[in-house]
């Protein structure tokens, strides 16, 4: 089953966010493909410029977001995503 906490809280994709797809999908794949955890995504992305964000403020957003959106779900649901279409993946992206 896949589980959306999203009710519980905050709305994870606040509107004044960018959808940033391709940056989710990224992390995604880190996470389950290459067994890496959101902390080390996070220093991966400060010291390499993971995202290739303008500015490390950028960088810190960018990462801060999709962090974010990824922790409100659960791990089925990463799996999920990850076998969906381009267009099923930027609607998801969004959760």
């Amino acid at each position: 089953m896949i589980e959306l906490n999203v009710l519980n809280q905050r709305y994870p994709c606040r509107t004044k966010d960018y959808l940033w797809y391709r940056k989710i999908r990224q992390t995604v794949i880190m996470i389950l493909e290459e067994h890496r955890t959101l902390a080390e995504i996070k220093r991966l992305s400060e010291e390499e410029n993971l995202y290739n964000a303008v500015s490390p403020s950028r960088a810190n957003e960018i990462r801060t977001v999709v962090a974010r959106r990824i922790q409100s779900v659960n791990e089925r649901f990463l799996c999920v995503f990850l076998e969906q279409d381009t267009q099923t993946q930027k609607v998801l992206s969004v959760v």
